[in-house]
């Protein structure tokens, strides 16, 4: 037997008598359907299921193994899709050979991953061995009978079916060229032909019986005939072992993350044999560990993968077809009502009664119908539209203006939904009876009317008038409310339209706006060749259409281009018919042929890019390359007729009528792809390629794709073809012309992502799954572009998605078997293992919280089960893995306790489910996690003021720190929560809500949960009142007037304070109603001549400070305003003044002493007396 040898990389040098042993590869993915692994002094080579050898590219290893094999079968199959196996030499599909000396000896195995190549003295080889260039040849070689049989594997269940590969002998005198008949198989008593037999190897493969044809033995012998002669078997013969039939009753976890790893204990059995126990999951083997009879355990290998294929076309239209669009509207007003109250001064009369309204249709007469209930002389709009709900169209709104300066007197607007009318009717007022108008004021009145009338609905039917050569065809009436269907089969009547299709996205109002519930239109495209081109518009007779001032109105949407189309008109005399195209004859075809069999015929010309469409008796041709048929394109006409009892037929040439100009342009120009960064915070990456030419070749695409930051590799295929029925990319409407498809696999690379400068890739090929879908720039593609309706957007290129990527968000369901001969037969009785996709976290809330920990975050993304997301999981860069328990789950969210950490850092958060932290961190799958920062615990040192009235709007500034910006950074007084104002890292503001009065907690935090509070009390007080304050005047140097302030509300804290202007002094607390304040100095220069009758409280006459103070003489003075505050920031707005004045100075007494029994007057001369009303035990005269 030859083989052609396929050498693909550098060759390797192995010692044929060292041991070849495959360090580290043990968790690596490898194949193991190898057949024959061939190893000489300096090359190896590979042959998967008997297939040609295949030289290894690399050293041998799994992955070496594993390029041999994806190497060889995308050869003969692009788009095979084959799943990685762990390699192992001690699997029944591996049988490695050794070349010494030009024999081929089996080598010996020590482990799934060691073999040596030094055959005994006594061994006999297998195959002589000879090289020849660039060819391997096997040659047979007569093979003496061997001790014994040897039976792989020599045990299967009790159900049978095993696949026994029985080596050890084959007898001299037969090879497969001598014997005809195949060997024959004995298991026990029963005989029956091998399934497999390879004489170059020397073994055959038997197929063992269930042990219920063997009378259920647990053993049975086993011996073989290779000449297929019953006589001729070796009485040697082997014992096979029946086991009984594994069944598998649970897993434990059942579920596990598509990354693999899972340690799944595997309970049922019986398990034995322990050396040859597999786990199976679906298709992918793995080597169990034995436990005992009843259980055994293996680790879940990776789930798989799906490659993304997109499509990227571009192309130009043979035909793209003309959009008229119809619209048929109408005048578009609202109808309003307007009432208006006139007169000055007006109100309710004393029962609350102003006006009554009856509605359009009501009666004005008692008894009154239609009418609204008493409204008021300035109703609100919702009281109006709830007083009209029950007469009026449901929709109606009321808008409400006022009329006059006074605002007494108001105007409604009632405003009825669009083709709502009364006919010209309005509301009317209530004049009359005891519901007659009951407006007080100054000529109080009320009117109504009709301010504008609502438009007509649309209705009646029109007509659509067609030209087609010079001839004129009309519809037949048309409804204003036609249906899409009703609109084609009106249109397709007219013998000039052959087939159209229509459809009414959108209505319109009468200024082009969406959603008039009254206006229709339909989008018409004439999607035949026997339309092609720019064709005239239709035109609409709109005399029997009805509603206010309703027109049709038709705009060319598309305009229509084709290449040149050509017409050939078939008479109904004519018999046959025969197409010709360069002088190259078609067959001949009957009267009214379709056009699929004339289309048929001209492409048996070799002329698959024509398109031939059929209207009637006419057929209509196009090339869809642009290529003309001018000249080119001819029919003959047969004309038969019986005579004399045979028919005779006459042909005639018919010249082609060229119908529509050539309009259309071909194919040409570039075009860019764009990779999406959604999410990418690489600022030097590229995702955009360069201008790519529509004839690039798929090496060019390949090479653009590549060069882009988030594309590792992709592969390129293209179609193209002139004929019309292949490789059409789909359009709505029209013909396609040239067009080219690149479909684009983005080849994933099972790896894990990486970490760079701590910064993670946010999205690459390598492990992305469903990507995002490519964006073309088509704005440099030339050709004839198409549109998917009136509305949309032409376009001449598109991407499509192919075939939906899946990575790690993708999991599924396989069944787990479990095989205890080395993976000959697997268990029937199975159960199912889940692959959960990996949790991806979208976000993280609040993304920060103390140091101390135990903040309550919620995590929210994609893929999270109860299975897949059993804990929060802590991370960073030189900080170590902590897993927090999920305390809750919703829909896609659940809720973690953060736990407490070292110091202030960054750190990500990712989910992940059974398979523990341990696991998780070996898969490396990094990038399928959120961050959360640890600050420093906030510290409150100063909060100012300390307190506030209980109706809150208190701006209350907390220092302390470290602060940061954030929207959740809030205040919390008591237990209501307000918003906070960062104002630097050590201070921010909140307001104080409206709070109960007491003593209350006042806290902040930083992420709204963890909330730091402050060691004092905040104290809400009662509002504070001044009702008034004695004396209202005072000397301005000498101060220090003690002024009593009486009210309600005082406090006795040390930031009780007086203002006197913008003067702050300290109060001194004597009862809740009273305290005391000094008045602060004023200097001189401060002070201005006064009137005192003119100063006042709240700067009104009725709040004089000196009642019986006259004009003149004037005085030296300064009024400022006075207010009391409880927690020395919310002064009170009382509107007390206390009057500053000239110090008195005494320059004479008229006596200086009297009897002491008082009664004595005494005249004081002096200055700047002011108002002074009395003096002690005296009588004081004012003097200047």
């Amino acid at each position: 037997m030859r083989f052609l040898l396929s050498a693909i990389l550098p060759i390797i040098i192995w010692s044929t008598t060292a041991d070849l042993t495959l360090a580290a590869a043990n968790n690596e993915d490898a194949i193991n359907k190898t057949r024959t692994i061939i190893i000489v002094s300096d090359k190896t080579w590979i042959s998967f299921n008997n297939a040609p050898l295949v030289e290894i590219d690399d050293e041998l290893h799994p992955l070496s193994v594993e390029d041999a094999y994806n190497n060889y079968t995308l050869h003969y199959n692009d788009s095979a899709r084959y799943q990685v196996q762990p390699f192992s030499f001690l699997s029944p599909y591996v049988d490695p050979l050794c070349v010494v000396d030009g024999k081929a000896f089996r080598a010996n195995v020590y482990g799934s991953f060691n073999i040596s190549c030094s055959p005994a003295a006594d061994d006999y080889p297998l195959v002589d061995w000879t090289e020849d260039d660039d060819e391997i040849c096997l040659e047979n070689d007569p093979l003496v009978p061997q001790k014994d049989l040897l039976l792989q594997p020599n045990h299967g269940p009790q159900s049978g079916g095993t696949r026994v590969k029985v080596s050890g002998i084959i007898n001299t005198e037969i090879s497969s060229s001598s014997s005809d008949q195949l060997p024959l198989c004995k298991f026990g008593n029963d005989t029956f032909p091998a399934i497999e037999v390879n004489w170059n190897s020397g073994y055959i493969v038997c197929t063992s019986p269930p042990s219920s044809s063997t009378g259920f033995a647990s053993s049975i012998k086993v011996d073989i005939s290779m000449t297929g002669d019953v006589d001729s078997f070796t009485d040697i013969g082997v014992i096979f072992q029946y086991d009984t039939d594994v069944v598998i009753k649970s897993l434990r976890p059942a579920s596990g993350p598509v990354t693999g790893g899972t340690l799944i204990k595997v309970h049922g059995g019986p398990f034995q044999n322990r050396d040859e126990i597999i786990c199976r999951f679906d298709e992918k083997d793995v080597i169990a560990t034995y436990h005992d009879e009843n259980e055994v355990s293996c680790v879940s290998p990776i789930f798989g993968w799906v490659d993304e294929v997109q499509r990227v076309s571009v192309f130009s239209m043979a035909n793209s077809p003309e959009i008229q669009t119809i619209s048929a509207t109408v005048d578009d007003y609202h109808e309003v009502h307007t009432c208006q109250t006139f007169g000055e001064d007006l109100s309710d009369d004393e029962l609350g009664r102003g006006f009554r309204l009856v509605a359009p249709g009501g009666s004005i007469e008692y008894p009154l119908t239609r009418h609204t209930r008493w409204l008021h002389f300035n109703e609100s709009v919702e009281g109006m539209e709830d007083a009209l709900s029950d007469l009026l169209p449901g929709g109606f709104w009321v808008n409400r203006t006022t009329t006059t300066s006074s605002q007494s007197t108001f105007k409604w607007d009632i405003v009825l939904p669009k083709t709502s009318t009364y006919g010209g009717e309005t509301l009317h007022v209530v004049n009359t009876g005891g519901g007659a108008v009951k407006l007080k004021g100054t000529n109080a009145s009320i009117s109504c009317n009709l301010s504008q009338m609502g438009t007509q609905r649309l209705g009646g039917h029109f007509k659509l008038s067609f030209f087609d050569n010079g001839s004129v065809e009309e519809t037949r009436p048309i409804p204003y409310n036609s249906t899409n269907e009703e609109m084609k089969l009106i249109l397709e009547e007219l013998d000039g339209i052959d087939r159209v299709f229509v459809d009414s996205s959108v209505t319109l109002d009468s200024n082009g706006a969406t959603g008039n519930d009254e206006a229709f239109q339909w989008h018409v495209t004439f999607d035949s060749l026997k339309n092609s081109g720019d064709i005239p518009l239709l035109i609409a007779d709109t005399s029997p259409l009805e509603g206010s001032n309703a027109s049709i109105n038709i705009v060319e949407s598309k305009k229509g281009a084709s290449h040149a189309v050509y017409k050939i008109d078939i008479t109904a005399n004519v018999s046959r018919f025969r197409i010709t195209i360069a002088g190259s004859e078609g067959e001949e075809l009957i009267f009214g042929a379709s056009a699929e069999e004339v289309m048929e015929s001209i492409h048996n010309l070799g002329r698959g890019s024509i398109v031939v469409e059929k209207y009637r008796s006419e057929y209509y041709f196009l090339d869809i390359m642009g290529d003309t048929l001018e000249n080119d394109l001819y029919v003959d006409l047969f004309y038969c007729e019986d005579s004399d009892g045979s028919r005779v037929c006459t042909s005639e040439p018919q010249d082609v009528v060229t119908h529509v100009a050539d309009s259309a342009t071909t194919l040409d120009g570039d075009f860019s792809l764009q990779y999406p960064s959604k999410g990418d915070s690489c600022r030097t990456c590229r995702h955009s390629t360069n201008r790519i030419s529509v004839f690039a070749t798929a090496a060019e695409i390949e090479a653009a794709l590549e060069e882009l930051s988030l594309v590792s590799d992709v592969d390129v295929t293209i179609t193209e073809s002139s004929h019309v029925r292949r490789y059409k990319v789909p359009v709505r409407s029209g013909i396609l012309g040239v067009n080219r498809n690149f479909y684009i696999r983005f080849v994933q690379q099972e790896l894990s992502p990486s970490m760079h400068d701590d910064e993670m890739i946010s999205y690459s090929t390598y492990f992305a799954g469903d990507l995002p879908q490519l964006i073309i720039n088509r704005d440099n593609v030339r050709g004839t572009p198409t549109k998917d309706s009136a509305i949309s957007e032409e376009y001449n290129a598109l991407v499509t998605e192919i075939v939906k990527g899946a990575d790690l968000n993708y999991g599924g369901s396989v069944e787990l078997s479990v095989s205890i001969n080395g993976g000959a037969d697997f268990s029937k009785r199975n159960t199912h293992y889940e692959y959960n996709a990996i949790p991806i976290v979208r976000n993280v809330l609040p993304a920060h919280g103390s140091t101390y920990g135990g903040t309550k975050i919620k995590v929210t993304g994609d893929n999270f089960s109860r299975d897949s997301a059993q804990s929060c999981l802590f991370w960073g860069s030189g900080v170590s893995f902590t897993a927090s328990p999920v305390l809750s789950y919703g829909m896609a969210e659940i809720t973690c306790a953060v736990p407490a950490a070292m110091e202030p850092q960054l750190v990500s958060v990712s989910i992940i489910g059974s398979e523990g932290t341990k696991q998780w961190i070996e898969s490396g799958w990094t990038k399928t996690g959120g961050t959360f920062y640890y600050h420093d615990p906030i510290e409150i040192t100063h909060v100012t003021p300390n307190s506030a009235e209980t109706t809150g709007g208190t701006d209350i500034m907390i220092q302390g720190g470290t602060f940061f910006p954030d929207e959740r950074l809030s205040c919390m007084f008591g237990a209501k929560v307000v918003p906070a104002l960062f104002v630097n890292p050590r201070e921010v503001s909140c307001t104080t809500p409206q709070h109960a009065a007491g003593l209350y907690s006042v806290s902040v935090t930083q992420n709204g949960q963890d909330y730091e509070e402050f060691r004092s009390s905040f104290h809400f007080h009662n509002v504070l009142r001044v009702d008034g304050i004695s004396p209202v005047s005072g000397p301005s140097r000498t101060a220090g007037t003690n002024v009593r302030v009486f009210g309600e509300n005082f406090v006795n804290t040390t930031s009780l304070l007086c203002r006197f202007g913008s003067v702050v002094v300290p109060a001194i607390f004597h009862r809740s109603s009273e305290i005391h304040c000094l008045s602060p100095p004023l200097h001189d220069s401060e002070l201005s001549w006064i009137e005192l009758p003119d100063q006042t409280h709240n700067g009104t006459s009725s709040n004089e400070l000196f009642p019986s103070s006259h004009f003149h003489p004037q005085y030296l003075g300064k009024l400022v305003s006075f207010e009391v505050a409880n927690n020395g920031h919310d002064f009170t707005n009382a509107g007390f003044s206390f009057l500053y004045q000239k110090d008195i100075q005494v320059h004479t007494l008229s006596r200086e002493e009297g009897p002491s029994n008082g009664g004595t007057p005494v005249f004081i001369g002096g200055s700047h007396f002011g108002e002074i009303s009395y003096c002690l035990s005296a009588t004081c005269m004012s003097s200047s």
